[in-house]
């Protein structure tokens, strides 16, 4: 949810006319075209406790550094750190078409009428993207339970399994603990709770284009 919140955000700043648009667009989905696996070690060293650039800036700044990664506080935000920039920017881009394909026509006519703003965003622009909107809150969602190469590269399930994800929990139960059963029965636990997320926001999607459509 977060990430969609994020994305959305972004793509409404950006969804206007100012000097190094360009620029500023490729910067933001920079983080999509790397690769998870590089994206969750170079998190990992950026963390590092001794070595890390995260603890440089820490210090520079007056505070004192930290074990990052080791410590249960704080590994966590570690990692929905890094998945928020891997994946936001993915958010970012759906919803920024989106914005752009509506009609100026349609605009005009909101500002024309009076609204600007933040009405214009809220009485407009929304409504006008929500099936978008839906559709990749559908597929983050499915990303979230899915979850796997941030946490193993990263925590690797720790601190005491702080950061440990229904998605490494069954690949820890099936491939470590070579518990098949269990591993099975945790994939179908996704399985069914992805689908059931899925079909909620599905038929709130149909319901809206029909909406639309009256």
């Amino acid at each position: 949810m977060l990430c969609t919140l994020i994305g959305l955000g972004l793509a409404l700043f950006v969804d206007r006319e100012f000097a190094g648009k360009t620029v500023y667009v490729t910067l933001l989905l920079l983080p999509t075209m790397i690769a998870p696996v590089v994206s969750g070690l170079t998190w990992k060293l950026m963390f590092d406790g001794m070595f890390g650039a995260v603890n440089t800036i820490v210090s520079f700044l007056g505070l004192k550094p930290q074990a990052w990664l080791s410590n249960k506080s704080t590994a966590l935000g570690c990692i929905i750190l890094a998945d928020l920039w891997q994946y936001s920017p993915f958010v970012f881009l759906v919803m920024l078409a989106s914005l752009q394909a509506i009609s100026p026509d349609l605009i005009e006519a909101a500002r024309i009428d009076g609204a600007s703003g933040f009405r214009l965003i809220r009485r407009l622009k929304l409504p006008m993207v929500m099936p978008q909107l839906l559709l990749v809150g559908v597929i983050r969602l499915m990303d979230t339970f899915r979850l796997f190469d941030l946490v193993y590269l990263m925590t690797n399930g720790g601190p005491a399994g702080s950061t440990q994800t229904v998605g490494f929990l069954a690949y820890q139960r099936t491939f470590r603990h070579f518990n098949m059963g269990e591993g099975a029965v945790i994939a179908v636990f996704i399985l069914v709770c992805v689908l059931m997320f899925s079909f909620y926001f599905i038929r709130s999607l149909l319901r809206n284009a029909r909406g639309l459509a009256r």
